[in-house]
């Protein structure tokens, strides 16, 4: 039997019978940032954003008709100072089962309040305002009161190293799924940057999302934040 999985900026994530939706890609990091955001609205101090280059790996493990399924999807995850982020990622397989997809990118103008998803399959671009699944105020640029008033009474799990950077991590409750916590390990000096996080979907599948490569401290290539001129965009 063939399992397929995929996913695109405009359709959802299937395993089988199995939808996710937002994509893939965006699973975790939806998750963890709109927990912070009643408390983000509250900060008045306006630290600076630190600009990096690094890879953001995410493997999904489980089974699905009887079959395993054991997929990656990887590329490129780049922040400027302005706090802009670009994503492009690549699925892959490490299991007998079909992947397919588009060659997709997100886009968020930060200081615009814009999402772009560039497919470079299709050479179009989704146009849309905010960052869809994410609430206004999630993903902003977190301090370290606002950060501690949010974990407060939450499960600490001390410390560790990820990526040469000294991280705090916590059991962190989706709101959506009360019996279910995620393991998630923040950067601080990352503006608390989730590197690692581990969650399981309500399918049963689990979910990690780690950041590797980190390169700190130096603006990105200015290109990752340009919409292809020749792309046909559409809202």
């Amino acid at each position: 039997m063939v399992i397929l999985v995929g996913f695109s900026a405009e359709s959802p994530l299937v395993i089988k019978r199995v939808a996710c939706n937002p994509p893939l890609f965006l699973l975790i990091p939806m998750f963890v940032f709109s927990l912070a955001s009643p408390l983000l609205a509250q900060q008045t101090a306006v630290p600076r954003w630190v600009p990096f280059s690094a890879r953001q790996v995410q493997h999904i493990r489980g089974q699905a008709g009887g079959a395993i399924i054991d997929a990656e999807v990887s590329g490129v995850f780049v922040r400027d100072g302005h706090g802009s982020i670009y994503r492009r990622m690549t699925p892959r397989s490490h299991s007998p089962l079909l992947l397919y997809g588009d060659d997709i990118a997100e886009l968020f103008d930060r200081p615009n309040n814009v999402s772009y998803w560039i497919n470079y399959t299709k050479k179009t671009v989704k146009v849309q305002n905010g960052r869809p699944g994410v609430e206004p105020q999630a993903g902003a640029l977190l301090i370290r009161e606002t950060f501690d008033q949010f974990h407060a009474g939450q499960e600490s799990l001390g410390q560790r190293t990820i990526e040469g950077y000294e991280c705090e991590g916590y059991r962190v409750p989706d709101p959506s799924w009360k019996k279910h916590f995620a393991e998630v390990w923040y950067a601080p000096a990352l503006n608390f940057l989730a590197l690692l996080a581990k969650t399981q979907l309500r399918s049963g599948h689990e979910v990690t999302v780690q950041v590797t490569e980190m390169h700190a401290g130096k603006e990105p290539d200015p290109g990752y934040f340009r919409v292809p001129p020749d792309f046909k965009t559409h809202r």
